[in-house]
């Protein structure tokens, strides 16, 4: 037996949706809706703030685009099933989310416009991901590339990698992304180095590295404009 609202007195989501209209269902009742049913000791509405407020670092739905399925599945009443549907969600949300924004930007000669791209995608992950942009002659993008995916603290830079892919996409240029978990943009030694070490392998082969762009919570760090490319 599942506790039910219609027990409790309270009115289902989905005759509320029906009714309103589903704009007129808060978070924990869109939520609900994908749910469909609480445990024997709370209602669905319960359930769904639990997924809400699942981890401090995200802010409510948000959570659903990074949260694995171990994640969903730790709380009681999410089995396998339920927290699937939840990730779908979420991929849903992160998919529309990216075709938004790359419509929206056109190309990318300012940093900027790297992080709009990315922002949303990078700034909540608790490792750390690299991308490469590889771009034309207008700075207009043909690929974006997963180069890794790391640690919390540390991620792997392939100049190698970087350079096959480049010459497959035929780029003449290229921007490196990467995230910071703690939120703080700043460059580490290595990101230093490795940033350096690319950048002259990239000006021997004619293959120039734009910009390193580094994204923490709401603001990045670029080396480009601190003067290091």
């Amino acid at each position: 037996m599942h506790l039910t609202l219609k027990e409790s007195g309270q009115e289902l989501p989905r005759e509320k949706a029906i009714r309103l209209g589903v704009s007129a269902l808060t978070d924990e009742e869109l939520l609900a809706v994908i749910l469909r049913t609480g445990t024997r000791e709370e209602s669905v509405l319960a359930l769904a703030e639990k997924v809400l407020h699942l981890s401090p670092v995200y802010d409510g739905l948000v959570g659903l685009m990074q949260y694995s399925l171990e994640d969903l599945q730790a709380i009681k009443g999410v089995g396998e099933t339920k927290a699937l549907e939840l990730q779908v969600i979420g991929e849903l949300a992160k998919r529309i989310w990216n075709r938004k924004i790359r419509e929206e930007v056109q190309s990318f000669r300012s940093p900027g416009s790297v992080l709009q791209y990315f922002k949303e995608e990078l700034r909540h992950l608790s490792y750390e991901e690299v991308h490469v942009l590889f771009l034309d002659t207008k700075a207009q993008l043909l690929k974006d590339f997963l180069l890794s995916k790391g640690s919390s603290n540390a991620s792997i830079l392939s100049g190698r990698e970087i350079f096959m892919e480049a010459l497959r996409a035929a780029s003449v240029c290229f921007i490196l992304v990467h995230n910071h978990p703690s939120g703080d943009p700043h460059p580490s030694r290595e990101d230093e180095r490795a940033t350096e070490e690319i950048y002259k392998a990239g000006e021997y082969l004619g293959i120039h590295l734009m910009d390193h762009i580094i994204i923490g919570d709401n603001q990045y760090y670029s080396f480009k404009e601190q003067g290091k490319i």
